[in-house]
C-alpha cells in the first residue's frame, strides 16, 4: 500500500485531477454557499472533503450517493479514539456498524468495477481504485477486494476530517485577519483574470499560489490536523541516556529532539518535487537549489524530493563530504523504477557492484583507450558524411544523439554497420523516459514503455553476448577487442564469471550513458561555438594545427588529442554552463551529523553541480563564458564536477573527453554554422537539451 500511494499521489499523476478538483469545489459552492446569507462552515468544509475524496478516490460523484455514503463517518471516526467497549449503545459499537455499513457499499462498488475495468468501461488511471485493483507487488500478486474496500474506507476518512478542518480554519483566520484575506484575494484575482470564461484551473494556475500556500501552513501550523502519533518499541533501547523498553508506546515530534537542516518539505505526499522538475523544465535548474540556498543556508538545506525526506549539501564542501563518504556513511541511491528496468540491479549484490568498479576503469584507463583513437576518427568521419555533409540545414540534438550511440556500440560491442545501430537505438528514448517516469506498470505508460524497451533491447544485447562467447571460444574475436570481450573474460578474485544476463544488463547501461550525456555535451558545444565566434576561432586554430600535421588519410591518434588543450577548455566550460549530470542522490547509511546539524538514516542526500558550477564563490561572473578558468591548475578541487566524484565518478569520463574532442576536431574542420532560432529555450528533464533540437545551418569550408 505504501508503494502504491505515492505513485498515484505524484506530481505528473496528480496534474490530471486539477480541473477535476475545481468542477467539484465549483459544484460545492454553488449547491451550500452562493445564495444563502449565513453558513456553518465546519459542516460544509467536511462536506467538500468528502464529496471530492469520493471523486477522486472512487469516481463517485452523485452527491445524494456522496451523503449517503458520509452519514457513518461521523460514527466511525468518533470511535476510532473511544474507549474499546464493544456494548450496545457505546460510540465503540457505533464505530464497528458504521465502518461495517461502508465496507459492504465500498465492496459493492469494488466488485463493480473490476467488471467494468474488464469491459473497458473504466480505465486504468481513472482514479486510486483502479489502480488498487490493477496493482501487482513484486510476487504478482494483486490486493484482495477486501482489503481495497478497507483501505478507500481508511483513504475516505482521511478525506473526511484532516482537509475538512484546515480549509474550515482558513475560513476562520481569513475573517480574523483582513491584511491576509486580502493578499490571498489579490493573489488568486490575478489567476482569475488570466482565465478564459469558463476556463477550469489547471497545475500551473497552482503552482502560482505561492501566498495562498503559506496562509494554509501557517494555518497547519498553529492548527496541526494530525496532532502526533504513536509509535511502538519493538525492541529496548537507550534514548538520550533514557532506557526505552520494548513494547512501549512513544508519541513523537518531527524531528525527534534532533536540529534538522533549515528548509521546508513543501506540499503534502508530493513535498518540492514539482518545484525541483519545473525550474529544470523552465531551464533554470539552478534556481531551486539557490533560492533555498539564499533563504535556509548555503551549506545544507531540508526538502522533500522523489517521495523521500532529502537534504541538499551545497558547494565544495557539500561535494567533498558526499564524495569521500562513499560506503561509510552514504551510498548511491536511485529511484524504484530502476531497479525495475534494470532487474539484475536489485539483483545484483554490492559485492557484485563493486566487482563491476573494478574493471570497467581497466577498460577506460587511458593506455587502454589509446587503440580507440583512430577508431573513434573513423567513426567520426562516416558521422559527419552521412548526416551532415551535403546538408543545408541540420537539427544537432538528433545527430549527436546518433553520433554518440554509434560510436558507443563500435567501442563497446563492435558492431558499427548504421542500419543496426539504428536498430538498436530506437528503443532507447522510451527506456531513457521510463527510467525517470512514476513506476506505474500499466498498458500504454511512459513506464511500462521503458520496461517493454529495455526488455526488447536486452534481449537483443543477449544474443550479441552469446554469439560474441562462441567466437572469443573460436577464435574469430579477440580478448581485447571491446569492452564486451572484457566482462566475459572477467574474472574477479575467487574467479567467478559474470552471467550473461548480468553482462547485457551492464552493456544496456553503458548504451544509455553512450545515448544521452555525451550527446548533450556536444550539442551544447555546437550551440555555444555559434555563439561565441572568438571561441570558435580560436578552436578552429588549435585544430588546423593538428590538421595540417596529419598526412593525407593519417587518422587522429592520442598524441594528436593530447594536443587540443584548448578545445577541451572549452568543452569544459560548456560542461560547467551545461553539465550533462546535474547532480544525483546518495543514501545516508547510517544517522551522522554534518555542519551541526543531523542526518537520519535512511534520508536522500543530493548533490547539485550547479551549487558550484554557477556560483560566484568558486566561479567569478559565472554566467559568463571563460574558457581560461581551465587553465594553469584550473578550478579548485570538487568545484567542476560534470562527472560526479569519489567512488562512483562516471569511469568513462576520460572515454568521454576523447569523444567529445574528436568530435570537435571535424566539426570546425568542415563547417561554420549558426544558429536558425536565434532566443531557443533550453529544457532540463534530465538533462540539458535544446527545446527544438537546436536546428542550425551550416556552411560547409572550402576546400
Amino acid at each position: 500500500m505504501r508503494k502504491l500511494l505515492p505513485n498515484f499521489m505524484k506530481p505528473e499523476a496528480l496534474q490530471r485531477y486539477v480541473a477535476i478538483m475545481d468542477v467539484v469545489t465549483q459544484r460545492h459552492f454553488n449547491d451550500k454557499w452562493e445564495g444563502k446569507k449565513e453558513i456553518v462552515t465546519y459542516e460544509l468544509t467536511r462536506n467538500f472533503a468528502f464529496t471530492l475524496a469520493c471523486k477522486i478516490f472512487v469516481s463517485i460523484d452523485d452527491l445524494e450517493r456522496a451523503r449517503y455514503l458520509s452519514g457513518p463517518f461521523e460514527s466511525i471516526v468518533t470511535g476510532i479514539l473511544s474507549i474499546p467497549l464493544d456494548l450496545p449503545g457505546t460510540p465503540f459499537r457505533r464505530a464497528i456498524n458504521g465502518a461495517k455499513f461502508v465496507r459492504n457499499e465500498l465492496l459493492a462498488i469494488v466488485k463493480k468495477r473490476k467488471i467494468d475495468l474488464d469491459e473497458s468501461k473504466a480505465t486504468p488511471t481513472q482514479d486510486i481504485l483502479s489502480h488498487m485493483i490493477l496493482f501487482k507487488d513484486e510476487n504478482g500478486k494483486s490486493l484482495e477486494e477486501c482489503d481495497i474496500a478497507d483501505k478507500i474506507l481508511a483513504l475516505l476518512i482521511g478525506g473526511h476530517d484532516t482537509a475538512s478542518s484546515t480549509t474550515a480554519f482558513v475560513v476562520k483566520y481569513l475573517a480574523e485577519l483582513p491584511e491576509i484575506y486580502n493578499g490571498v484575494y489579490e493573489e488568486q484575482m490575478e489567476i482569475a483574470k488570466s482565465k478564459g470564461v469558463g476556463e477550469l484551473l489547471n497545475w500551473e494556475d497552482l503552482s502560482k499560489m505561492k501566498y495562498s500556500w503559506k496562509v494554509a501552513c501557517e494555518v497547519l501550523r498553529l492548527v496541526p490536523p494530525v496532532q502526533g502519533a504513536f509509535r511502538e518499541a519493538i525492541t529496548d533501547f537507550m534514548y538520550n541516556g533514557y532506557s526505552i523498553p520494548k513494547g512501549w508506546k512513544s508519541k513523537p515530534t518531527e524531528s525527534g529532539g534532533k536540529v534538522l537542516p533549515p528548509g521546508r518539505t513543501g506540499w503534502p505526499v508530493i513535498g518540492e518535487s514539482f518545484e525541483f522538475l519545473a525550474t529544470g523544465w523552465k531551464g533554470h535548474p539552478e534556481k531551486f537549489i539557490f533560492d533555498r540556498m539564499s533563504k535556509f543556508s548555503p551549506i545544507v538545506f531540508r526538502t522533500s524530493l522523489m517521495l523521500e525526506d532529502a537534504a541538499v549539501f551545497c558547494g565544495a564542501q557539500g561535494n567533498k563530504f558526499l564524495f569521500s563518504n562513499e560506503n561509510k556513511l552514504v551510498q548511491g541511491w536511485w529511484p524504484s523504477s530502476v531497479d525495475k528496468i534494470f532487474p539484475s540491479s536489485d539483483k545484483t549484490s554490492k559485492i557484485e557492484a563493486i566487482k563491476m568498479r573494478k574493471m570497467l576503469p581497466n577498460f577506460f584507463k587511458p593506455e587502454a583507450l589509446h587503440r580507440y583513437v583512430p577508431v573513434m576518427d573513423v567513426v567520426t568521419q562516416q558521422h559527419f558524411a552521412n548526416g551532415w555533409e551535403g546538408k543545408d540545414k541540420i537539427v544537432t540534438f538528433e545527430l549527436t544523439k546518433n553520433f554518440t550511440f554509434w560510436l558507443a556500440c563500435k567501442i563497446f560491442i563492435s558492431i558499427d554497420e548504421p542500419e543496426r545501430v539504428k536498430y538498436l537505438s530506437g528503443p532507447f528514448e522510451s527506456i531513457a523516459l521510463g527510467i525517470l517516469a512514476i513506476p506505474i506498470d500499466l498498458p500504454g505508460t511512459p513506464f511500462r514503455r521503458g520496461i517493454n524497451a529495455a526488455n526488447f533491447t536486452r534481449k537483443e544485447l543477449l544474443n550479441i553476448v552469446k554469439q560474441r562467447k562462441v567466437d572469443l571460444n573460436e577464435g574469430k574475436a579477440t580478448p581485447t577487442q571491446d569492452i564486451l570481450s572484457h566482462m566475459l573474460l572477467f574474472r574477479d578474485e575467487d574467479g567467478e564469471s559474470m552471467t550473461e544476463y548480468d553482462i547485457a544488463d551492464k552493456i544496456l547501461g553503458l548504451l544509455i550513458g553512450g545515448h544521452d550525456t555525451a550527446s548533450s555535451a556536444c550539442a551544447f558545444i555546437v550551440k555555444y561555438l555559434a555563439e561565441l565566434p572568438e571561441i570558435y576561432d580560436g578552436v578552429y586554430k588549435e585544430q588546423m594545427e593538428i590538421a595540417k600535421s596529419k598526412a593525407p588519410g593519417e587518422l587522429l591518434n592520442w598524441e594528436d588529442v593530447s594536443k587540443m588543450k584548448y578545445s577541451w577548455n572549452v568543452a569544459c566550460e560548456v560542461m560547467r554552463l551545461a553539465p550533462p549530470l546535474q547532480g544525483a542522490f546518495r543514501e545516508a547509511i547510517t544517522d551522522f551529523m554534518y555542519n551541526g546539524y543531523s542526518i537520519p538514516k535512511g534520508w536522500k542526500l543530493y548533490w547539485s553541480a550547479n551549487s558550484t558550477h554557477k556560483n560566484p564563490e568558486f566561479f567569478p561572473e559565472p554566467h559568463k563564458f571563460d574558457p581560461s578558468r581551465f587553465e594553469g591548475k584550473g578550478p579548485a578541487p570538487y568545484t567542476f564536477v560534470p562527472f560526479g566524484g569519489g567512488p562512483r565518478m562516471c569511469p568513462g569520463k576520460e572515454y568521454a573527453r576523447l569523444e567529445i574532442l574528436v568530435f570537435m576536431h571535424h566539426l570546425v574542420r568542415k563547417f561554420k554554422w549558426e544558429k536558425i532560432i536565434p532566443d531557443e529555450q533550453i529544457v532540463v528533464n534530465p538533462m540539458p537539451s535544446p527545446a527544438k533540437g537546436l536546428p542550425i545551418r551550416l556552411y560547409p569550408h572550402k576546400a
